[in-house]
């Protein structure tokens, strides 16, 4: 429960007319509030507040009655985020047999898991040096590439912690989340007996570098500090398998937040994209900066003696699913993903110009941090289906006839001279047509517009017409799953 305190400080001083009991006064809070200043990576802070104060707080923000709160993005309460979680890897296509450079290139990355800490001397987090263990018993201190080489053969590189008196895993999510994108190879690991087999993580030879934000509650406010602390300690990819049940406005939700400025340095955001249901429009992670994580089914059987009651049985169809959300076009392939021929390219100014469709200018420039940001007008000021993603979503009017135009940017980074074909894969009940239909590359990094215009009739209620746009040249398939559904909850259609 909230709790006011009065500092009293006596008297007033006298003879100093540059004194500011104001000024004083947050001189003071903000001493006691320091760990929840962000000042490393952005500008913002957090703060322990009565309602009534925040209240006013909200009011001062609207009506923007003093000077530092035009430099105010938003106000909004630390929320909750909830935890979300052997043989992924080899499921989709990264074997161990597959030819790697762990030594030069994979050593060299540091993963920043956000999440419960890290259960030390572990084997798939096999600390493997006293170095590493004497630079663990502070949360605050973290090993940076000045003094350790990354060549090393240390896993755990640094921890920290937010308000818990250490980093250490208590629970086991963040350990268990740590080891599936980089942790250690450990043969004969099984469950009773079941599924034996080795257990790695993604990239065994990258560094870790531990956020405990989960103490135990995930809260906003450790969040950003987590984010503040990792992209000026430099990570190269920041790894979260935490969310909200719904989407949050992007300028009041901390991992998106966090991840704009994280894309800013070059660092990118990965985000679990919910356990709340396998329905559709059920992604909590919607930031077009952060690659959002889905979770797939099961490739397998686990055949054993069970004892049950007298309890009725339903057998589980574990069968692979096809169709625009399945392996290869939904769900990646980390092989052909390494040479991928053309790249949709997004770059800050992208991304700024897409929150120009959502926010005002002058917004804009405070979440850039840009003042010279400018944003398009009229019709140039295009909507969300305009930015240069993969995927291609527009709402439409349920039921009704329908004609959406995307535009799109690709870059050649296959072969220097390379042409490429387009080619739909979708029944009758959609027209898309793309022009032009070849786009010829005479150079790397050589970059060609192309539209896609999709045409159909309205659906009937929970029907789903999926298929594929696939621009090959023979060597290379790059594809864009297009799927179209009637989602009554929403009432509109979704192309994608």
């Amino acid at each position: 429960m909230m709790q006011v305190y009065i500092v009293y400080m006596g008297s007033l001083p006298d003879g100093d007319p540059a004194y500011s009991p104001l000024a004083h006064h947050l001189s003071i809070l903000h001493s006691v509030v320091e760990d929840r200043s962000y000042k490393r990576s952005f500008n913002g802070f957090a703060a322990n507040l009565t309602d009534m104060e925040k209240d006013k707080l909200a009011s001062m923000f609207v009506n923007r009655e003093f000077a530092d709160m035009k430099e105010v993005v938003s106000i909004f309460p630390s929320r909750t985020l909830q935890l979300q979680t052997t043989r992924s890897w080899d499921f989709m296509g990264l074997t161990e047999e597959i030819s790697r450079n762990s030594s030069i290139v994979e050593s060299d990355i540091i993963v920043g898991v956000f999440d419960t800490g890290m259960a030390f001397g572990l084997n798939l987090i096999a600390l493997r040096t006293k170095v590493s263990v004497l630079l663990l018993r502070d949360g605050k201190v973290f090993v940076t590439v000045a003094k350790i080489s990354l060549a090393t053969s240390i896993k755990l590189i640094g921890a920290r912690h937010y308000g818990y008196e250490s980093a250490r895993d208590e629970i086991g999510h963040g350990t268990h989340t740590a080891s599936t994108v980089a942790g250690n190879a450990v043969k004969d690991v099984n469950f009773y007996g079941l599924a034996n087999g080795t257990a790695r993580g993604g990239v065994p030879a990258a560094k870790i570098a531990a956020h405990q934000v989960c103490i135990p509650c995930c809260q906003y406010h450790t969040l950003l500090a987590a984010f503040d602390d990792a992209i000026a300690d430099g990570v190269n990819i920041i790894t979260i398998s935490l969310g909200q049940l719904d989407p949050i406005d992007l300028d009041e939700d901390a991992i998106a937040i966090g991840a704009f400025h994280a894309m800013k340095k070059g660092i990118l955001t990965s985000q679990a994209a919910g356990n709340l249901s396998l329905g559709i429009a059920s992604v909590s992670s919607v930031a077009p900066w952060i690659l959002t994580v889905a979770a797939s089914n099961t490739d397998r059987n686990f055949v054993d003696k069970i004892v049950l009651a007298t309890w009725s049985m339903n057998h589980t169809n574990n069968n692979i699913s096809t169709g625009a959300f399945a392996y290869g076009s939904g769900h990646i392939n980390p092989v052909n993903a390494i040479n991928p021929g053309l790249v949709y390219e997004a770059s800050e100014e992208d991304y700024i110009n897409l929150l120009c469709t959502i926010y005002d200018e002058g917004k804009v420039r405070q979440i850039s941090g840009d003042k010279n940001s400018t944003c398009p007008t009229g019709s140039a000021k295009g909507s969300a289906k305009d930015h240069n993603y993969p995927s291609m979503g527009a709402k439409v009017e349920p039921t009704n006839p329908f004609s959406v135009n995307f535009h799109r940017r690709v870059k050649n980074v296959g072969l220097a001279n390379s042409t490429y074909k387009a080619k739909i894969f979708l029944n009758s009940k959609v027209d898309i047509e793309v022009m032009p239909e070849v786009l010829s590359f005479k150079s790397l990094n050589e970059e060609k517009d192309f539209d896609v215009t999709v045409v159909g009739r309205g659906l009937p209620d929970q029907s789903q017409v999926s298929g594929s746009l696939v621009w090959s040249d023979g060597v290379h398939s790059v594809r864009s799953p297009i799927v179209r559904r009637y989602i009554d909850f929403y009432e509109f259609e979704v192309v994608v």
